[in-house]
């Protein structure tokens, strides 16, 4: 009996110390894997702000482009204004000038 006894409480100690290295060992993976959590988060983060400023680059990139196509047509509509103007312009004094030769004609004719 003695024997069965001293058998027994060997087993006990052999699962016991194998119960408390199992807990120690889980201890230390969960402490790893909780690192690693950690760090993923944090990495996370900042990715997600790395990709805000991009974001952020890009709006104001979109900004500008916009702004110097608005500039470019602009400036080309006022070109093409100027250009207008300077045409009519011109057609005007011609269009005078007929009409005042028309004019000296019609009065040389009502001169005769």
């Amino acid at each position: 009996m003695e024997q069965i006894l001293t058998f027994a409480l060997g087993v006990l100690l052999v699962l016991a110390v194998a119960g408390v290295y199992n807990m120690f060992k889980t201890s230390k993976q969960v402490k790893k894997l909780t690192e690693e959590s950690v760090n993923k988060e944090r990495e996370y983060e900042d990715n997600f702000r790395l990709l805000d400023i991009r974001i952020d680059q890009e709006i104001d990139r979109i900004n500008r482009v916009h702004d110097d196509c608005i500039k470019y047509t602009d400036s080309r509509t006022d070109k093409l204004e100027s250009r207008m103007d300077t045409k009519f312009n011109d057609s005007a004094v011609f269009c005078d000038g007929l009409f005042n030769t028309i004019d000296a004609i019609k009065s040389k004719l009502k001169k005769k």
